[in-house]
């Protein structure tokens, strides 16, 4: 399984470091506009390997991601009307937030 994470700074980083040490998937394809910083949490991760199963971490774009069958999004902030969706496609349990947020749709 090719798990693709967007952002490198340390939630994302960390995302992925408890990814590689859980064993879940094979490949990792860390994202982010600074590359150099992806390039250096993938090298750091990739330290980790050798004590957990064999895989792939490393730098990409969002062309490896172009053939995904399952996006999971990010919410951000508190619970209540606090939280943001960072992107139109997120879904939450299968469900759009717009199908259960008329009042919000315009924001999606």
């Amino acid at each position: 399984m090719r798990i693709g994470i967007v952002g490198a700074g340390l939630v994302g980083a960390t995302a992925a470091y408890a990814l590689v040490m859980r064993g879940v998937g094979r490949e990792i394809i860390l994202i982010d506009k600074n590359e150099a910083r992806a390039q250096a949490e993938a090298d750091d991760i990739l330290h980790a390997v050798p004590f957990a199963h064999p895989l792939q971490v490393r730098r990409g774009s969002y062309r490896d991601l172009a053939d995904t069958q399952h996006v999971h999004g990010y919410v951000v902030g508190e619970h209540g009307d606090s939280e943001v969706l960072t992107w139109s496609m997120v879904n939450i349990r299968g469900c759009f937030p717009r199908d259960f947020l008329p009042r919000a749709w315009y924001l999606f």
